[in-house]
C-alpha cells in the first residue's frame, strides 16, 4: 500500500538517526533508509519494528568493525 498523493504529502518525522528516518504520512508511516527503497506501513508498531531491527543490525556491524580495527592495533 502506498500513501495517497505520494508526490504532495507532507512528512512528519517521528524518529531520525544517522541515515534512517521514520515519518508519519497521510494514511500511515514511511521508513526511509539512504540508498534503499522506502517502505510504507499502516501500523506504527510494524514500521518501528522494521526501523529498530534495521538500525540494530547496522549498529552491530559498525561496532564489530570498530572492535576488529582496535584488535589489529594491539
Amino acid at each position: 500500500m502506498e500513501p495517497q498523493n505520494k508526490s504532495t504529502f507532507e512528512r512528519q518525522i517521528v524518529y531520525h538517526i544517522r541515515e534512517m528516518s521514520l515519518a508519519a504520512v497521510p494514511g500511515g508511516y514511511i521508513v526511509s533508509i539512504e540508498g534503499e527503497s522506502e517502505r510504507f506501513y499502516t501500523d506504527l508498531w510494524e514500521a518501528w519494528t522494521y526501523f529498530s531491527d534495521t538500525f540494530d543490525a547496522r549498529a552491530r556491524k559498525r561496532i564489530k568493525k570498530y572492535l576488529e580495527r582496535k584488535a589489529r592495533q594491539l
